[in-house]
């Protein structure tokens, strides 16, 4: 199998934020299905600092209320989310050869 790049990685990441996040309900567009990318983006780059699950929820958030304004959705718990693909995501071999080249 060969080895994933970041693109991959931030096409999976944009997956899940369609599949589990979604706050503009556009799941079932098929156009609008990389809506979310600039988004995956953003978790790569947090991810790749070492973001807690908790930082990766508020960011999350921020999204949600100045991104596309939808502050009514404040009040969900996005830490299974963030714990989740975070630690499915912390796990992949590219960071592991991120840490081999340091």
């Amino acid at each position: 199998m060969s080895p994933q790049t970041r693109d991959d990685v931030e096409r999976a990441i944009g997956r899940v934020l369609l599949d589990q996040w979604d706050p503009l309900s556009i799941h079932d567009d098929p156009e609008r299905e990389n809506v979310y990318s600039s988004c995956a983006h953003e978790l790569y780059g947090l991810l790749a600092r070492g973001a807690s699950d908790v930082q990766i929820a508020r960011h999350l958030h921020s999204l949600e209320r100045e991104g596309f304004h939808h502050p009514e959705l404040g009040d969900r718990d996005l830490r299974p989310l963030a714990g989740g693909a975070g630690s499915r995501w912390r796990t992949h071999p590219c960071w592991a050869r991120r840490s081999r080249a340091a």
